[in-house]
């Protein structure tokens, strides 16, 4: 049985069936990360300082939003209520 050296990147002797190279491993999760995580987070950064910069924009379109919901909400508060009793 040959000795493990502090260098190896096995985590079993190499004379065994089942090994697991971890260099390989961390070779395959950068791959990984640089062609898919890195390119979203990218755009996610991206899309976060572009709402910065429009930032009255946004505000705007959210208090309209809110806005058309607190109507919509309104109607179907008031039906419940009529129906429920309360009012």
């Amino acid at each position: 049985r040959a000795e493990r050296r502090r260098s190896d990147p096995y985590i079993f002797d190499k004379n065994y069936f089942f090994l697991i190279n971890f260099e390989n491993i961390f070779q395959h999760l950068e791959i990984q990360f640089n062609t898919f995580v890195f390119p979203i987070t990218f755009f996610i950064i991206l899309i976060w300082y572009s709402m910065l910069a429009n930032h009255d924009e946004i505000a705007d379109i959210l208090s309209h939003g809110a806005e058309k919901a607190r109507a919509v909400a309104q109607k179907t508060m008031d039906e419940v209520r009529r129906k429920v009793g309360i009012r």
